[in-house]
């Protein structure tokens, strides 16, 4: 360790004190930040992120490669709080860099672009995400192999990125591909594998056509992903969220109100507790327990449920978000079912007008060039994401 000395002002030398070094102090933020994000703790995680990316320009021989890999900390942190356009800038200012420091066919350039990927897929633009998806697949598997954990993540992300392209029968197999190499990789319980079994029920259904046997295998998936992540996972986790809240879907679809009710609560719960009450996350869940009171008969807490997941969606995602829409079609039927019929007609072509507008809004510069070849010219982090 380095030793600097202090004079005071009579000439005596004070006690010997360690001189910082830039490097350590940097690496003690972004590690932070790092295991702050894997535990859901969005808020703490984005402040010593934000510190890490101040520090890394504070100049030191591995500054390059310092303020990439924060600022690519700092895109998954802001991609998991929904706030889609800050991620979005620092996934693009971690790639520049990236570029120049290791070039276009890297591992680093693949993971940033696959993560910049997930931003904009939150965000509703699954056309550039999915072309992210793909060139960071290729990559990958080109450079890490197609068994590493790495190129599974981006198979895991094209597939669901393809799901909300409403392609499921593409999505499908890539999903059940997943399950298989997680698998192998980590074992059956692992909560890798057990997300990617959530992944694959969502996809089944979505399949199903109404199939029994199908919607039964998805139940049991469902099950046993949460049976892993209760085992394995803090009780407040979000990704053990993110499988209740399917299962609750699931037992909606069935009028199983009962199981329906108690799993949206618990996703409830954990998403306001680590999201907050406005995250397009938690909105979900208040959606499904509207839908929820609606068949148990419950309509004025049904309308507010319905109504506050609007709002959400509308101020988080925007009036032309897939969400959003959906949000408005939910409402609008329940205004149908309550004879309500101008209010429900009034929303939804609200809902037709938000489409057309969006199919015909130009793209953000930040998602006009996005793609490893549109940019000119640390190691990114990959993994699990704890958000839902």
């Amino acid at each position: 360790m380095l030793i600097g000395v202090v004079w005071m002002s009579r000439g005596r030398p004070a006690a010997a004190v360690p001189e910082v070094d830039p490097r350590r102090v940097w690496n003690d933020a972004d590690t932070a930040a790092e295991q702050l994000w894997q535990r859901g703790d969005y808020r703490r995680a984005e402040r010593a992120a934000q510190e890490a990316v101040r520090l890394a320009e504070g100049g030191f021989p591995e500054q390059g490669f310092a303020m990439a890999k924060s600022l690519n900390q700092l895109g998954l942190i802001l991609t998991a709080l929904a706030r889609y356009d800050d991620a979005n800038d620092a996934f693009v200012r971690s790639l520049a860099i990236n570029r120049r420091l290791f070039g276009e066919a890297s591992e680093q350039v693949a993971i940033g672009g696959g993560n910049l990927g997930l931003s904009l897929m939150k965000q509703g633009n699954v056309k550039d995400a999915e072309r992210l998806f793909r060139s960071s697949l290729d990559l990958l598997g080109k450079l890490a192999g197609p068994e590493s954990a790495e190129t599974v993540l981006a198979q895991s992300n094209l597939a669901v990125c393809l799901d909300a392209a409403e392609r499921h029968d593409e999505a499908l197999p890539l999903h059940e591909d997943v399950v298989k190499r997680r698998r192998q990789i980590f074992g059956v319980a692992h909560p890798q594998t057990a997300e990617s079994m959530s992944n694959l029920a969502a996809a089944i259904i979505r399949s199903s056509d109404g199939d029994s046997a199908k919607r039964r295998r998805a139940s049991e998936l469902y099950r046993r992903a949460v049976a892993v992540q209760q085992r394995l996972l803090p009780p407040d986790s979000l990704p053990l969220a993110n499988s209740l809240a399917g299962l609750s879907l699931l037992a909606l679809d069935d009028n199983r109100l009962e199981e329906a009710e108690s799993t949206c609560f618990a996703a409830l719960a954990i998403r306001t507790s680590k999201l907050g009450r406005q995250h397009p996350s938690t909105a979900l869940s208040l959606d499904t327990l509207g839908r929820i009171r609606e068949r148990q008969g419950d309509v004025v807490e049904a309308e507010e449920m319905l109504r506050e997941a609007l709002v959400i969606r509308e101020q988080r995602l925007g009036p032309g978000h897939p969400k959003t829409v959906e949000s408005l079609e939910h409402l609008a039927s329940f205004l149908r079912g309550q004879k309500r019929t101008a209010e429900a007609e009034a929303l939804t072509e609200k809902a037709l007008a938000a489409e057309k507008e969006r199919a015909e809004e130009p793209r953000s510069e930040a998602e006009a060039k996005p793609a490893p070849q549109d940019r000119p010219a640390g190691k990114e982090t990959s993994g699990p994401k704890p958000g839902g």
